[in-house]
């Protein structure tokens, strides 16, 4: 094998790492936002206080739990598929269709949403953007950073599957 296929291949395996950790670590803000959300309910429904801030760090907790664990569900090919023709199909057929699928769509799309998130962070940090409400967190551009990085994720999650999809078609090739 080449060196740059050894290099593709421990590129693709560094990803999935670093997918399947981000993955395990936003999956405990499932926990925090139940927390958060109880606290919320106990306190407005029993104290008669609501607090904007509480609320909108469940929406962050919420939000990024979501996007960071776009790019582990897609690891994990744990994604929502129409699979009416496509389960019919061979395997190198599916390969080959997966394979166009991310070079053509995915990487394009996601590319063009981390351009344009990335430009969303900007206006919003260099307006110091913050809540609407006069209680409200004082850092959205937080939540704004966390949607490029997420996409950012999920793009070298998806050069990462399109390595592992080349290689397992090389590998049907010599079979």
């Amino acid at each position: 094998m080449s060196s740059i296929l050894k290099v593709c291949r421990k590129l693709a395996n560094q990803i999935d790492r670093t997918s399947v950790i981000v993955g395990q670590v936003s999956s405990y803000l499932v926990l925090l936002s139940i927390t958060l959300i109880t606290i919320s309910v106990i306190l407005r429904y029993f104290f008669s206080l609501t607090y904007v801030a509480l609320d909108e760090i469940q929406y962050y907790c919420y939000s990024i739990l979501f996007l960071f664990g776009f790019s582990y569900v897609y690891k994990e090919n744990g994604h929502i598929r129409v699979d009416i023709l496509f389960q019919k199909l061979s395997k190198r057929k599916k390969a080959i269709i997966n394979l166009l699928g991310t070079l053509l769509l995915a990487i394009p799309w996601t590319s063009a949403i981390c351009f344009y998130s990335f430009k969303y962070f900007q206006r919003s940090y260099a307006v110091s953007e913050r809540s609407t409400q006069p209680t409200g967190l004082p850092a959205l551009y937080i939540l704004k950073f966390a949607l490029f990085l997420a996409f950012v994720l999920f793009l070298m999650q998806a050069v990462s599957e399109a390595i592992k999809i080349f290689f397992e078609l090389q590998a049907k090739e010599k079979s």
